[in-house]
């Protein structure tokens, strides 16, 4: 029977790869992160916006409304839905 056996130096390295790889691991979600907040952050400024406009142009909004912008995350839907905005008469005219 042949027994495999690793060295100290194997064992060695294979723990600093482990080490190595968490430490990657972990930097890549928190950049992951990151990049997400910022995006979702971005969103939620241009759902502001579109309440904002939406309420001074034509007054309260109705529910189902606010619902399908609360649901928005796209940013060029949500830009296309702000420029929209400017030239719509009534609230039909945005095409929520």
């Amino acid at each position: 029977e042949m027994k495999e056996y690793v060295t100290s130096y194997e064992k060695r390295g294979i723990k600093i790869g482990i080490s190595q790889g968490i430490e990657q691991g972990i930097s890549q979600g928190i950049e992951k992160g990151i990049v997400e907040g910022l995006h979702q952050g971005v969103a939620r400024g241009k759902r502001e916006s579109l309440f904002r406009l939406m309420n001074h142009k034509f007054g309260v909004l109705p529910e189902h409304i606010v619902g399908r912008i609360n649901n928005m995350e796209d940013s060029a839907e949500l830009d296309r839905l702000l420029d929209r905005i400017l030239d719509a008469d009534n609230l039909d005219a945005t095409g929520i």
